[in-house]
């Protein structure tokens, strides 16, 4: 502190350290604010992304699909307990036609024609038309859940892209301010108030800003590439400004939310269900099976042999299973077993449903109450900042204080922003798992 009095008292090393100043400033290439990132040609509201995650995602895509898979399984069980009709038509050819005593034996063509109508009747097919249609179920619940998922990603894809741009803009913002305070540390380097230090010392919060500026465009051009991705899109999409969602229910609300709507846990009824039409078809391989046929005939043309163009007959099949080297005993432990697992995962998610929604309440309460810290904390902060510049201004402080309240007041800013997306996105988890989004 001593050498910086004699530094500053005596004329011809203020002189010296003026010019080394001007120098230094004359060395320094202008700096300007660099614009936003150019925003991506299409921008959406937070119901448009919804809606496009729902219908073109990938995982909500391929779960529609499964269910039109499952459906036609189902009309594949429905064709094995209703009737069928075949027709058959042959036409003979031979190398001569054959007549005894006058009369035709064979012909040299001949023809008929076959109308076949059977159906087999057994608990096995029943059972797997009731099976297939649980199955059914299933997947549609299954879709059902995987837009849940899709939507809440886009969700927190939307309110990433706000904060990412908020955040590019808030250090723009304090880029500004760090060229204001660079230039007035500027002027009074030159007129000897403050020393090289200080200049140097505000010329690298500038560079800092400018270097965290480009790391928030960057992160602000991934976030609308993600924003795309999770809408199911092949393009970055931009997200306009929203009110900020708001939830007041209890606890116990979004909990018997949960465990009455969440499709993967009704998804999960259904497959319990599934597997117990599995013992059903275990039980029914030890009963019957009959099988009925009705063939009618026309036969042309009439012969000796064949006097009767027309005919038909019917055809009635009981098949009793006797033993099977002990299949069936196998098959019903396999069902059974199958059951229980059923029953075990759904007992399970339950207790993941309840985790899910009490995390996600406590994070969302926390977020809240961080949020309220968090301002205080900024307005302190800002409070600090203004009376440290009017003290440096003064000479009062050294440029050392002044930097740290500056820094001070970003890092409070961002605190605030990033504490307003942890609750965004707590709220966002917490309406997924309880089955409202």
């Amino acid at each position: 502190m001593m050498l910086l009095l004699q530094l500053t008292a005596s004329p011809a090393l203020a002189q010296q350290g003026q010019g080394q100043a001007a120098q230094s400033v004359a060395a320094d290439a202008p700096i300007e604010i660099p614009a936003l990132p150019a925003d991506p040609a299409r921008s959406v509201n937070l119901e448009s992304a919804l809606a496009s995650a729902s219908a073109s995602a990938a995982d909500p895509v391929i779960a529609a699909l499964q269910v039109e898979r499952a459906r036609a399984a189902q009309r594949t069980a429905l064709a094995g307990v209703i009737p069928f009709v075949n027709g058959i038509g042959n036409v003979n050819q031979y190398d001569s036609e054959v007549e005894r005593s006058g009369v035709l034996v064979r012909p040299a063509q001949a023809f008929d024609v076959n109308l076949q109508i059977g159906v087999t009747l057994s608990g096995r097919a029943f059972n797997a038309l009731a099976t297939t249609a649980a199955q059914t179920d299933v997947s549609h619940l299954q879709a059902v859940d995987s837009q849940r998922l899709a939507r809440a990603n886009a969700a927190k894809a939307f309110f990433s892209v706000l904060t990412a741009r908020r955040n590019a803009e808030i250090l723009r913002s304090q880029y500004a301010a760090a060229m204001r305070q660079d230039t007035a540390v500027m002027v009074r380097v030159e007129v000897g108030t403050a020393v090289p230090l200080d200049r140097a010392r505000s010329q690298l919060a500038v560079l800092d800003l400018a270097r965290r500026i480009v790391d928030a465009d960057a992160s602000l051009s991934r976030s609308w590439d993600l924003l795309g991705q999770a809408m199911g899109l092949e393009e970055p999409i931009n997200a306009n400004e929203v009110a900020q969602p708001e939830e007041h229910e209890s606890l116990e609300h979004y909990l018997s939310r949960a465990l009455a709507e969440r499709p993967d846990l009704r998804a999960l009824r259904s497959a319990t269900e599934v597997a117990e039409h599995g013992v059903d078809d275990a039980w029914w391989r030890f009963g019957p099976t009959l099988s009925l046929s009705w063939t009618a005939t026309y036969r042309g043309p009439t012969t000796f042999v064949n006097p009767d163009a027309s005919n038909w007959f019917a055809l009635g099949t009981l098949s009793i299973p006797i033993f099977d080297g002990g299949a069936r005993y196998g098959a019903l432990r396999d069902a059974r077993a199958a059951v229980e697992q059923a029953r075990v995962r759904e007992a399970a998610l339950r207790r993941m449903i309840r985790v899910d929604v009490r995390d996600a309440f406590r994070r969302m309460d926390s977020a809240s109450q961080a949020i309220e810290l968090a301002l205080r904390s900024s307005e302190v902060a800002r409070a600090n900042a203004t009376r440290a510049e009017a003290a440096y201004s003064a000479g009062a402080t050294n440029g050392i204080e002044l930097d740290d309240a500056r820094r001070n007041l970003e890092q409070s800013q961002i605190t605030l922003l990033l504490r307003r997306l942890d609750r965004q996105l707590a709220l966002i988890d917490l309406l997924a798992a309880a089955g409202q989004l």
